[in-house]
């Protein structure tokens, strides 16, 4: 369901505690990665993405005004697409997979949800109801993504963004460029003329689409960010279009699953203080068991965190990346792969024994990551059932972490953990309170 999952800038994520079998792994995974290919692989889709990165990482109050009532037009204009088809490859995986849980999950959203009616997701349910094999799944679940991409490709690169309307004809000529109004028109016609969908193909859509005078162009992600450089970056002053523009591709079903990382939606019962001074966070330094390098929230905020466990409290300030020398005190450091390098550049004298290095979501550049590091071995351990922590380590290396669901354990250690040894035991030369306070920190077990 789409509350046990999330899809942010940094890609997708689903809750360790509210996914307790294969199946809701599955089907939320399938939700969360339908928002990605949407997102990555249409103008509007992209274009609303890179809208919410800037955002939530600028800081000038003006620009953060304009970049909110764009964002504000074109998610309106998506939202239904986006929940509507999301929700229909969910349900119809899982009336395939676990007919109980079907019936569970759409009973779900009819009753104790507003996806169905505020999504208006009934204008799909014909369709899902000829869904009856795995067969019927193949076919019918990449005609209504295909249907859904081309209502979000449209001719968005003519148009002026910053000409102080905010992008009004969206709602003005809804047939051109509102990408709500252009899928219910296609799916409308579909169920009132009773159409099959196995019939259809990319040149049998592209005819629907002509039909119904809804033009639509093939997306080019070169120049959508060429257009939002030239009418956006440029006259906002921004950052360069590259630190916005993250894009996500998969070459298979099976890579899209492997990419999604897990969170832990219950939050621990910790006291938090947030310091307003870097001596004041570094003071709590000596006192505390575990310091967190650069973690970031779903909006896209960094900030370093201590935890001090003995008064259930945590330490809190903005800032990415912590240069001081008072690294000493700190017995385990969690950072991400992506400021790892700079730990080490800086902190030569810490252990690295002591030093987790999430390596987040798993991606070539994971598997070239794990490569540079010559990992030697990975030990993995299961939590809740249907979760595991693949930890792996070379010869004075760190630790390094990644957890996934269980459908994907084989398919990980195929594509990434390939060569390696497996071990049975975690390491003797490593106190096992690292290992259950990390897994404390991750799941609350």
């Amino acid at each position: 369901m789409s509350s046990y999952g999330e899809f942010g800038y940094n890609g997708i994520h689903i809750d360790v505690n509210k996914n307790i079998d294969s199946s809701d792994v599955l089907s939320t995974t399938l939700h969360e990665v339908t928002h990605q290919i949407l997102a990555a692989n249409s103008y509007i889709g992209a274009f609303d993405h890179i809208l919410s990165i800037i955002y939530n990482t600028e800081f000038d109050s003006k620009k953060k005004n304009i970049i909110q009532r764009l964002y504000k037009r074109i998610y309106n204009s998506t939202i239904r697409v986006h929940e509507s088809t999301a929700m229909y490859r969910e349900l119809a995986f899982m009336k395939v997979a676990n007919r109980a849980k079907y019936h569970e999950i759409l009973t779900y959203y009819k009753n104790e949800s507003d996806y169905y009616r505020q999504y208006k997701f009934n204008s799909l349910e014909p369709i899902l109801h000829k869904i009856n094999t795995e067969s019927d799944l193949l076919i019918d679940d990449k005609q209504v993504l295909d249907l859904a991409l081309y209502s979000m490709n449209m001719d968005l690169i003519s148009l002026e963004p910053l000409d102080g309307k905010e992008l009004a004809c969206i709602n003005k000529k809804r047939d051109l460029y509102n990408p709500d109004y252009r899928f219910s028109r296609v799916i409308n016609y579909i169920n009132g003329n009773n159409a099959i969908l196995d019939s259809f193909d990319s040149i049998s859509i592209s005819q629907l689409f002509d039909e119904l005078s809804l033009p639509y162009i093939d997306f080019d992600w070169e120049a959508l960010k060429t257009w939002i450089t030239n009418k956006i970056i440029n006259p906002l002053e921004l950052l360069p279009i590259d630190k916005y523009a993250i894009r996500k591709t998969y070459e298979s079903p099976e890579k899209a699953l492997l990419t999604a990382s897990t969170y832990n939606s219950v939050l621990p019962n910790n006291h938090q203080i947030y310091c307003t001074t870097l001596g004041q966070f570094l003071k709590k330094m000596p006192e505390c068991q575990v310091l967190f390098l650069g973690d970031t929230t779903k909006s896209g905020f960094v900030y370093s965190k201590l935890i001090d466990y003995n008064k259930h409290t945590e330490y809190i300030y903005p800032i990415d990346f912590l240069l001081n020398e008072q690294f000493d005190f700190i017995p385990v450091v969690l950072t991400d792969r992506n400021r790892y390098t700079q730990l080490v550049a800086f902190f030569p004298h810490i252990e690295a024994d002591t030093i987790f290095v999430d390596l987040t979501e798993a991606s070539d550049y994971m598997s070239q990551f794990i490569k540079e590091q010559n990992i030697k071995e990975y030990y993995p351990h299961m939590i809740k059932d249907h979760f595991v922590i693949f930890f792996l380590k070379g010869d004075k290396s760190p630790i390094f972490f990644h957890m996934t669901n269980m459908f994907n354990f084989e398919t990980f250690i195929s594509s990434y953990l390939d060569g390696l040894t497996a071990r049975d035991t975690w390491w003797d030369t490593i106190p096992s309170t690292y290992l259950y306070n990390l897994i404390e920190i991750i799941t609350l077990e």
